[in-house]
């Protein structure tokens, strides 16, 4: 079973890929592409959630949000720990991570007024909760219910940061740093699922990580849009 969920989150996660470059090319505009980027994707994640959860074990939305923190000793963490405070800070630090790789990916040169920033806010938050549960239910917690649970926890992290954070390298951020990012992440927030039995840790910091990435594509994209016209 193990290597069975491998290969279907695998395919999963290229067909995420395929999807993406495939309605770029026919949607230039940034808001008809992530309507149906997004749209099509969710129903890829829904439908493994509902495959793995058939086979397997389901998992809950919320779960133990205040559950103890086992594991993590390297970063910090300690047995008074639990995931309501680890993950506060976790989501807090790996956003401002995300922020400052992303805008040197960018690159310096792009200024990006507020005004710009602040009016995609409604749909980068409609956005940013659609992908982030998407690539949740994938790559989390499908590989979590379908596997066999007599495999050691800490075998399922690293197989979902390995496939997270491979098909990382042609996101955003992207490359080496995009997928040594994504594959830390992918890793914690397997942990945090496992250890609360509930989804809400790993998609709240992933939307963190999401709102700070989609802000800035959406405001590059659109400036990028007003000089082409300018010009």
């Amino acid at each position: 079973m193990v290597i069975v969920w491998c290969i279907l989150v695998g395919i999963a996660g290229l067909s995420l890929l395929w999807i993406g470059k495939t309605f770029r090319k026919s949607n230039p505009d940034i808001h008809s592409f992530q309507w149906k980027y997004q749209s099509a994707t969710l129903v890829i994640g829904l439908a493994l959630l509902g495959i793995s959860g058939i086979f397997g074990q389901w998992i809950s939305l919320l779960g133990n949000l205040s559950a103890p923190v086992t594991g993590l000793a390297f970063l910090g963490v300690t047995p008074s720990d639990t995931w309501t405070s680890i993950g506060l800070t976790f989501a807090a630090v790996m956003a401002l991570v995300t922020l400052t790789v992303v805008l040197l990916q960018t690159g310096k040169s792009t200024k990006v007024p507020l005004r710009v920033i602040a009016i995609n806010v409604p749909i980068v938050l409609i956005f940013s909760l659609t992908n982030s549960l998407t690539e949740e239910l994938i790559f989390r917690v499908a590989l979590i219910q379908g596997i066999d649970h007599s495999i050691p926890y800490w075998i399922i992290a690293l197989i979902s940061a390995v496939l997270f954070g491979g098909l990382h390298y042609f996101g955003k951020p992207g490359r080496i740093p995009g997928v040594l990012m994504a594959g830390f992440m992918a890793w914690l927030l397997s942990y945090s699922i496992i250890q609360t039995g509930g989804i809400f840790w790993a998609w709240f910091i992933h939307f963190v990580q999401d709102v700070i990435i989609l802000s800035i594509v959406f405001a590059t994209s659109q400036m990028g849009a007003i000089k082409t016209k300018t010009s």
